[in-house]
């Protein structure tokens, strides 16, 4: 019996909640619902659900070789996908990421794969889990362009914010160009 004030084609006015019947309803211009009048509680958002498209852009840092060795340079992941449910999904990724060597040029490292998510610790906003991927990469120096095929293992860390968005952690391990490598992102993900 909670009050809806009303206005349409009539002008103003006021009718309990059990009695706005559909018709009402799509011809009125405006409606308004006091939390001060009637019977009201507050109910809380729910929770994040992650089931459907995903996503994500994340930014940090990875190690990165090169012909004067190993250096930490600007990273990042972009990721697009899907959840079938809210525990597990699958993403295709491009990770561009780059540094200076000592002489001044630059390294590219470019990884374009695919990437499968479990999710399955959820403790109230916090959420957690791991990821695996596969990819192809491709790395220009001043020694040239090399190819090769990446594995890479890892820790996700999520805080959720709405439903549908959360910022995303995520901690791993590289292995491409016979080196393993470390990396380390945040961002945001949306569902």
């Amino acid at each position: 019996m909670h009050p809806v004030h009303l206005w349409g084609p009539w002008g103003y006015g006021v009718v309990p909640l059990a009695q706005l019947d559909p018709t009402t309803a799509a011809v009125a211009t405006k409606a308004v619902v006091r939390d001060v009048e009637g019977p009201w509680q507050r109910l809380a958002r729910a929770p994040l659900d992650r089931k459907g498209w995903t996503y994500s852009v994340l930014g940090g840092a990875g190690e990165i070789d090169g012909p004067d060795g190993r250096g930490l340079g600007p990273q990042f992941h972009v990721q697009f996908g899907y959840y079938p449910v809210h525990q597990v999904g699958i993403q295709l990724g491009w990770t561009p990421a780059w540094r200076d060597d000592a002489l001044g040029d630059t390294i590219l490292d470019l990884r374009v794969g695919v990437e499968l998510d479990l999710l399955p610790l959820d403790a109230g906003k916090l959420h957690g889990g791991g990821y695996g991927n596969l990819s192809l990469g491709w790395r220009t120096s001043s020694t040239g362009t090399e190819e090769a095929g990446f594995t890479g293992a890892g820790v996700k860390l999520q805080y959720e914010l709405t439903t549908r968005l959360a910022i995303t952690g995520r901690f791993g391990i590289t292995r491409a160009y016979d080196e393993m490598a470390r990396d380390a992102t945040v961002g945001l993900s949306i569902y």
